[in-house]
């Protein structure tokens, strides 16, 4: 683990469990509580191929203009972090994807914007809502 990050045992074993029963999981939270650092803990622990598209990087958004084609030959954990940036026409392709999601893939999508995903997306997924931790 990298120095200064939060081990959260708990939060790795609730998402972990929901990807194994769920092909897509939402992991919905404010900024900087850590959703990006559970995709990247959840990713080391998993056997078989991980792919991120960090859709803050204009590469990764460009190459998600497309999901169909972007994703058409992956395989394993695919995790979409910041996935409220992509365009209408990104989000209608990827709805044909998670509808019926191919069983050799495994979603983890990561916003701070849950309103900027459309609900046909948000309703084929499984809610993981991520609070800050207390300093007390």
């Amino acid at each position: 683990m990298q120095k200064g990050l939060l081990e959260r045992d708990a939060h790795l074993k609730q998402v972990s469990g929901l990807l194994q029963r769920f092909p897509v999981v939402a992991i919905l939270g404010a900024r900087q509580v850590g959703k990006t650092t559970l995709a990247s803990q959840l990713a080391a622990r998993r056997k078989g191929p991980v792919t991120r598209f960090d859709l803050e990087d204009p590469a990764d958004l460009a190459r998600l203009a497309d999901p169909m084609l972007a994703l058409r030959e992956l395989r394993g954990l695919v995790v979409l972090d910041e996935v409220h940036r992509l365009s209408r026409q990104a989000f209608d392709a990827l709805l044909k994807i998670v509808e019926e999601p191919p069983p050799r893939l495994v979603f983890i999508f990561a916003t701070t914007e849950i309103e900027a995903v459309p609900a046909t997306i948000l309703s084929r997924c499984q809610e993981f809502h991520f609070r800050r931790v207390s300093s007390v």
